[in-house]
C-alpha cells in the first residue's frame, strides 16, 4: 500500500482490502494525535468491480464511490478512464481559454491598453496560458490531452492572428 499525503488530503493506493486496512490504521494513528480522518470525504476508485467485502466496508465507512468508468483527480491530475481524463483536460483547456478571453477583452477595452504591441499581448498569453496546461501534459497520457491541447492551440492562434 502506498499512502500519499498533501496538506489535509491523503491518497491510499493499493488493493482494496489492503487500502481499507491501511485507512483504518491511518485513522487510529491520526486519532492518537487528535486528528480525524474524514471518511465521508473519501473517494474510492478502482478499474475493476469491488468484491462484497470491499463494498461492505465502503458502505460502513461512508466512502464515496467513483464508478470505474470515471476516475478521481489527484493533486490536479485526472486518473481514471480515458473519457474521464479527456473530459478533465478539456475543462482545464476551456478555463484557460476563458482567462485568455478576459485578458484580450481587458487589453482592448477603453481603460485597457488599446494600442498594446502585439509582442506584449503575445508574451502575456504565452507566459500565462500554456503553463497551466503543461501540468496535465506531464501527468496524463497524450491520448487524454491531444484534443484539449489542439483546442487550446487554436484559441491561442486566434488571439495572435486577431492582433
Amino acid at each position: 500500500v502506498l499512502i500519499l499525503s498533501f496538506y489535509d488530503d491523503n491518497f491510499v493506493i493499493g488493493l482494496p482490502k489492503d487500502v481499507i486496512d491501511a485507512t483504518i490504521d491511518l485513522q487510529q494513528r491520526l486519532l492518537s494525535i487528535e486528528l480525524n480522518f474524514n471518511f465521508n470525504k473519501s473517494i474510492v476508485f478502482g478499474f475493476n468491480a469491488f468484491d462484497d467485502f470491499t463494498l461492505d466496508c465502503i458502505h460502513e465507512f461512508g466512502f464515496q464511490v467513483s464508478p470505474n468508468n470515471e476516475g478521481v483527480v489527484v493533486l490536479g491530475a485526472p486518473i481514471g478512464s480515458p473519457d474521464f481524463e479527456g473530459r478533465i483536460c478539456k475543462q482545464k483547456a476551456n478555463e484557460i481559454i476563458e482567462q485568455k478571453e478576459l485578458l484580450d477583452t481587458a487589453l482592448r477595452s477603453p481603460s485597457g491598453f488599446v494600442h498594446s504591441q502585439i509582442q506584449t499581448i503575445y508574451a502575456l498569453v504565452r507566459l500565462c496560458c500554456p503553463q497551466q496546461f503543461n501540468y496535465l501534459l506531464r501527468t496524463c497520457p497524450p491520448s487524454s490531452t491531444l484534443a484539449s491541447a489542439k483546442l487550446l492551440d487554436t484559441a491561442i492562434q486566434k488571439t495572435n492572428f486577431n492582433h
